[in-house]
This record gives C-alpha cells, sequence and structure tokens, in this order.
C-alpha cells in the first residue's frame, strides 16, 4: 500500500515538473 502511495506522489511530482511547476506559479 505505501509503495503505491510513494508511485501515486511520484506521478505528481512528474506532472508539476512537465507543466513547470503550474502549483508554484499559480497556473
Amino acid at each position: 500500500v505505501q509503495k503505491g502511495i510513494l508511485i501515486a506522489v511520484a506521478e505528481q511530482t512528474k506532472k508539476c515538473a512537465l507543466y513547470g511547476g503550474s502549483i508554484s506559479n499559480g497556473d
């Protein structure tokens, strides 16, 4: 279960990187 959570977090991190950190940019 924990591995699944870590993978989900990693996927979200990848998305943030791909979209240029949209969260920090407020986009």
